[in-house]
């Protein structure tokens, strides 16, 4: 049983070191963590950004994004 804690605690940890915030265009007074938001307030959002407001917020420094 402690094995299956471990893994899972070590899951959710590396899943956390991925979220970061990015904030394309000029921002805005509110915002969700990406992947997700921690605890009792998880959080889910979906947004269209255009390519160049991708590109401008320095994302893409590879261009793969097209259309």
């Amino acid at each position: 049983m402690k094995k299956y804690l471990s893994i899972a605690m070590a899951l959710l940890i590396a899943s956390m070191a991925f979220a970061g915030v990015y904030t394309i265009g000029t921002g805005n007074t509110g915002g969700y963590y990406v992947p997700f938001s921690g605890l009792w307030d998880n959080g889910w959002s979906k947004s269209i950004y255009t390519k160049a407001e991708i590109n401008a917020a320095g994302l893409n420094t590879a261009n793969t994004i097209t259309g």
